[in-house]
């Protein structure tokens, strides 16, 4: 894991992609004084490995804010039960499908539209934002940075990948970028996969793009991957979720 230091109190912790993988993992800690709220947990191999740094250098987990509930965010929820856990109110649906144990993943605080969190010099706004999943968020850190779950995923390189509708809606994927695209606004934006978009043209280059194929898709959901890229000029890294996407069932 290597530790980023973004600002004085906001500390990147990155975990490169396994195996043959191409895509990394990120989560986030927000600091004060010898606090901490902790954004997404990843696997829980990726917990262990966090919470042994934490405790290196004397930093206590208080709370705990969740993306999404997908098995690569919340794997060290078991442990923090104990503390605060921010989420949408919509995260037991997405844990209906990927989680059948006894355990108890759901948050303890669920925040339904918005919630914002003043932590020491701190403010956090956790908003709702269905998109790659029902229970996405948008967590806006002083104004300055966006930690947005899956709905952007990158490479570590940089590289966009393709999105990828987990709830197999290109309709609800489409509007959480779309609002992803009104708030991102001369922030950083902190893909909790993949590179970091630090500036308006990129960012906004990259949010068009994906909203390009989802719309593209939309109106021609039979057209190949291979005619969309030869008529937009946009390619991603990981086409082969698009069968993944274009395995809807459509009710509208």
């Amino acid at each position: 894991m290597d530790v980023i230091k973004l600002d004085e109190n906001i500390h990147l912790l990155k975990f490169s992609p396994e195996g043959n993988s191409f895509i990394g993992f990120n989560m986030l800690i927000i600091i004060d004084g010898n606090d901490c709220i902790l954004l997404d947990t990843g696997y829980e191999r990726q917990f262990v490995v966090i919470n042994e740094y934490l405790k290196s250098v004397n930093l206590n987990i208080k709370q705990v804010i969740i993306s999404h509930f997908h098995n690569d965010h919340i794997g060290g929820i078991p442990s923090l039960r104990h503390l605060p856990i921010h989420g949408s109110i919509f995260a037991r649906d997405t844990l209906a499908k990927y989680k059948s144990n006894d355990i108890d993943y759901s948050p303890t605080n669920p925040v339904i539209g918005e919630k914002e969190i003043n932590f020491g010099k701190n403010n956090i706004k956790i908003i709702n934002n269905p998109g790659h999943s029902k229970d996405g968020t948008i967590i806006v850190i002083n104004n300055r940075f966006m930690f947005v779950g899956d709905d952007i995923i990158m490479t570590d390189k940089g590289e966009p990948v393709i999105p990828f509708c987990a709830d197999q809606d290109l309709f609800q994927q489409k509007k959480g970028i779309e609002k992803i695209k009104t708030i991102a606004k001369d922030k950083i934006i902190i893909p909790s996969h993949g590179e970091l978009l630090k500036n308006n043209f990129d960012i906004f280059k990259d949010l068009d793009n994906r909203l390009i194929y989802l719309n593209y898709f939309i109106m021609n959901d039979k057209a190949s991957y291979n005619l969309f890229v030869n008529e937009t000029f946009i390619d991603f890294k990981g086409s082969k979720w698009h069968l993944y996407n274009m395995n809807l069932k459509r009710s509208r």
